[in-house]
């Protein structure tokens, strides 16, 4: 059988963002068709830079017994166009994966632009699909509508050993492996070649903005992690390795034994932590094997807003870990979210003087933003605060609005007021810190969320005039 995988877009405001991470679900997902003996092709919309009229162009030449198309919840409204146009040329079947079929399936089957969803882990799934498609109902973990009606047949199992999965296939003549290699960086070290690489699946905290894939943690073996990279400094040239895991950094004992692991090969890679599962020993040991930042979600410098996220974490965690970060001699990405409910001038003030003990910058707070599968996306459908879930899905782009007409504002801020008071959190912070570090060398997101140097005279010059600003506003 002929299987074409389709990979969408990312935007973000606006702009298609930089192919920098390599689609590793889906090399995994056509290693194990092409172990059936299916033929798996890719069409890969988000690394060629695809216009929607360049896909519509290509749409008809295509010959395929089956189309599968991945995507993120903040895809689903290309999602839904591309399927409505393929739609309009084949009566072949349309399958839908990723979180945006494992969250919402019920909105992309409501008008019979897919024809099924597969929830969840699609590596024992989509086989059997294909095996079954006159006769789903006898597969597991997926949807799909019957008579009118949309079925859900009970979950699949998750794969339990990742390791029998191999590598996730990244063959030239399928994939486009050299766009990623040539868009793929780690922040500061754009010469250097950079793959990703997952660890392991899911992750073990529950916070209630985070959207997790998987409900189960399962982790693959420190060999066969290092064989990978091994295999991919050897084959494709790669010195540097983003982990793309939710959470890289589980437990002391596992990064640890990654380290070692990691050390001899003398790669450069950066991956996602938590405050409460590193310390000094941890980070300087990452920085001995090659580490070169770490993702830390600080989120809030309020003990309030830390409680209404589920985050499991104290400020002062976050003060400890930022400060061995720093001892350490690592650069930590610093991750804030801006607006959570009962989020107030006196939550704004703790952040800012959270920001002041610790001596460290932010790299921008993020607008919250309610995503299917986070605990606050159901709270949100059941207050009635999202009526209508096509409609403020179709106006998601990002993980973290950048459309006002998307935001949903949880404080008791005006609109204009909601962007303003983010806009002096990010600047008092910024103004604080190069008030105490006149010559610093200041790192920003720049639109693709790419980390960039900024001038320093340019940012003391803007953060100065946006202080006065507000200050002579204020009085």
């Amino acid at each position: 059988m002929k299987v074409l995988f389709i990979q969408p877009p990312h935007h973000f405001d606006g702009k298609s963002r930089r192919p920098g991470f390599f689609p590793v679900g889906l090399g995994h997902l056509a290693s194990v068709l092409m172990k059936e003996g299916h033929e798996v092709g890719v069409l890969d919309i988000w690394a060629q830079q695809l216009s929607r009229d360049e896909v519509l162009r290509r749409i008809p030449g295509l010959d395929y017994d089956v189309i599968g198309i991945t995507g993120l919840s903040t895809q689903y409204n290309y999602v839904k166009w591309l399927a409505e146009n393929l739609k309009q040329h084949y009566d072949k079947p349309i399958v839908a994966g990723g979180p945006v079929a494992t969250f919402s399936p019920e909105l992309l089957l409501q008008h019979s632009l897919v024809d099924f969803c597969v929830i969840s882990e699609g590596e024992i799934i989509l086989p059997n699909l294909l095996r079954n498609l006159h006769e789903p109902a006898q597969v597991k973990g997926i949807s799909f509508r019957e008579n009118g009606k949309i079925v859900s047949t009970p979950p699949e199992q998750y794969v339990k050993d990742l390791d029998s999965l191999g590598f996730a296939l990244r063959d030239r003549k399928i994939f486009a492996t050299d766009i990623y290699l040539k868009e793929g960086y780690l922040d500061g070290h754009p010469d250097i070649k950079a793959m990703n690489v997952m660890t392991n699946r899911g992750c073990p905290y529950s916070c209630d903005f985070c959207s997790k894939t998987f409900k189960r943690v399962r982790t693959r073996s420190v060999p066969h992690i290092r064989k990978e990279i091994e295999m991919l400094k050897e084959e494709f040239g790669v010195g540097a390795i983003f982990f793309n895991d939710e959470l890289l950094v589980l437990n002391k004992s596992r990064i640890y034994e990654l380290c070692e692991a990691l050390k001899p090969l003398k790669m450069l890679w950066q991956g996602q932590a938590r405050v409460n599962t590193v310390d000094e020993d941890v980070l300087r040991c990452m920085k001995d094997a090659g580490c070169v930042a770490v993702g830390l979600g600080i989120e809030s410098g309020s003990q309030r807003i830390l409680d209404r996220m589920n985050k499991q974490t104290t400020v002062a965690q976050n003060l400890t870990a930022l400060e061995a970060a720093k001892r350490a001699g690592l650069e930590v990405i610093v991750q804030c979210i801006f607006g959570y409910p009962g989020e107030c001038d006196e939550t704004i003030a703790e952040t800012i003087d959270f920001f002041k003990k610790a001596d460290h910058l932010h790299q921008g707070f993020f607008v919250l933003t309610p995503l299917p599968g986070t605990s606050l996306y159901e709270w949100t459908r059941q207050q009635e605060i999202i009526e209508n879930e096509d409609q403020y899905l179709s106006g998601l782009e990002a993980g973290y609005n950048t459309d006002r007409k998307a935001l949903v504002n949880f404080t008791e801020f005006g609109l204009d007021e909601y962007y303003d008071k983010k806009r002096r959190l990010e600047n008092r912070i910024l103004f604080d810190y190069l008030l105490r570090h006149p010559f610093a060398r200041v790192v920003a997101r720049d639109n693709e969320n790419n980390l960039k140097p900024v001038l320093l005279a340019r940012q003391v010059l803007r953060a100065a005039w946006q202080r006065w600003n507000g200050l002579h506003r204020a009085a």
